[in-house]
C-alpha cells in the first residue's frame, strides 16, 4: 500500500504515524517502498505508536532533529530554493498529562525558531463527538475526567480544562495546523500520501 501510494503522488517528503514497528523493520519496508529515500524515526510501544518522517534527499534536507514518542521535529531547507522552516510530526496521547507535556515541548522548541515557516502534521488524537468515534473501545482505561474519551462525556481532550479553551477550539486549532501543512506540502510539490 505505501509503496503504491509513493508512485502514485511522488512525494519529496511523507509524515507516517502509527507505524506499529521499530526504526530496523520501518527502514526495511522504507528501501523496499521507497528506494534511496532518507527517513528518521520513533520506535512504536509494543504494537502501537512510532512516528517517521522520510524524505528525499535530492530535493529536500532534514537537520537538527529532537525526537520523543510522541514527536519528531526537524528543520528543513527546500534544495535549489531559499524555502526553510521547521517540520513537527506528531502523535498526540490521549491522556491529558502527556498532553500537556507534549504541548509544553513543542512550544519550548519553538519559542526561538530561527525560520518562521512551521509545518505540523500528525494524528492529534482529537475525538469531539461520539459520532466522529470509529472502532475501539468507548471508554479508555481509567475513566475519569480528563483521561479522554467518554461515551457520555465527550472529548476532555488537549488539556482544554487546564488551557481554557473548549474542546471546539482545539478541534479548530488541529484542522488549521492539518490544512496548513497539507496546503504548504502540496504548494511545494511535496505532496502527502
Amino acid at each position: 500500500m505505501l509503496k503504491n501510494m509513493i508512485k502514485m503522488e511522488k512525494p519529496q517528503m511523507c509524515f507516517l504515524q502509527e507505524t506499529k514497528c521499530n526504526s530496523s523493520t520501518l527502514g526495511d519496508i522504507l528501501s523496499k517502498a521507497w528506494p534511496g529515500c532518507r527517513s528518521v524515526a520513533v520506535d512504536a510501544m509494543g504494537a502501537s505508536g512510532g512516528l517517521a518522517i522520510a524524505w528525499n534527499s535530492q530535493a529536500v534536507t532534514l537537520t537538527d532533529f529532537h525526537a520523543s514518542h510522541h514527536l519528531i521535529q526537524a528543520v528543513f531547507h527546500i534544495l535549489g530554493t531559499n524555502i526553510h522552516g521547521n517540520l513537527s510530526n506528531v502523535y498526540f496521547p490521549q491522556d491529558i498529562g502527556s498532553e500537556i507535556r507534549l504541548l509544553d515541548t513543542i512550544e519550548a522548541l519553538n519559542n526561538n525558531r530561527s525560520h518562521p515557516l512551521w509545518i505540523v502534521a500528525g494524528d492529534f488524537n482529537m475525538i469531539t463527538s461520539s459520532e466522529e468515534k470509529i472502532g475501539g473501545r468507548h471508554r479508555l482505561e481509567g475513566g475519569s475526567v480528563g483521561d479522554g474519551w467518554d461515551e457520555e462525556e465527550g472529548c476532555e481532550g488537549m488539556g482544554s480544562e487546564v488551557r481554557g479553551w473548549s474542546s471546539e477550539v482545539w478541534a479548530s486549532i488541529s484542522k488549521l495546523f492539518l490544512d496548513a501543512a497539507l496546503e504548504g506540502l502540496i504548494g511545494w510539490g511535496l505532496g502527502p500520501i
